[in-house]
């Protein structure tokens, strides 16, 4: 039988009580596996027990009909963005081109429209932690930037996360700039330092 998560253990009871495996005062071990290692099992003497209908046989599908279908193609450049591009544009629409970028990307990977989605919707409720990493990796890769995991969970939404992508950059840019492009201040001045 495969993995079908908690439902497990009482899917196996039940079919070998259906199919007489299992009569009153039986001493049965019910055992089931999780998630990450994780086991339990349970010894009992199965009683009396009145067994419901026979679930319906499964639907059948074709090979064909379960084929995710994927719209051939390149990604339109609203779906694609580089650091460069974005640090390109004007410090007002920064702001509105993070937020496509990311609307488009989050519609790819949950492949639902990007009309469904609004820059205000709370991430939390349309994430799970196999798309939190998928979005969180590309953002990383195309804008080349470090996003902690925290910034998709609670209450975040797509404003806030470009909100939070855009003062890193400007973070970047001030670090950058105390770097290497200031003009030396001499030993005796004293500077402000600022650490994360």
């Amino acid at each position: 039988m495969p993995n079908i998560g908690p439902v497990f253990p009482l899917a196996a009871l039940y079919h070998a009580a259906q199919s007489g495996k299992l009569r009153e005062n039986d001493l049965v071990l019910a055992y089931t596996n999780g998630a990450a290692a994780t086991a339990a099992a349970t010894v009992m003497r199965w009683g009396d027990v009145a067994l419901g209908s026979v679930p319906a046989p499964p639907i059948s599908v074709t090979p064909a009909q379960e084929k995710i279908h994927v719209p051939a193609g390149k990604a339109t450049p609203k779906e694609t963005l580089s650091r460069e591009q974005l640090l390109a544009a004007q410090p007002k629409e920064q702001q509105e081109i993070l937020e496509t970028y990311l609307l488009n990307v989050l519609a790819s990977l949950l492949q639902h429209p990007s009309s469904n989605l609004t820059p205000e919707q709370s991430l939390a409720s349309f994430l799970d932690s196999l798309i939190v990493l998928m979005l969180k990796s590309r953002i990383e890769t195309d804008l080349q930037v470090r996003v902690s995991i925290e910034q998709f969970f609670g209450e975040s939404t797509i404003t806030q996360l470009a909100k939070h992508l855009l003062n890193q950059f400007a973070l970047a840019n001030l670090m950058a700039l105390d770097s290497g492009s200031v003009t030396e201040v001499s030993e005796a001045e004293d500077r402000e330092k600022l650490s994360l």
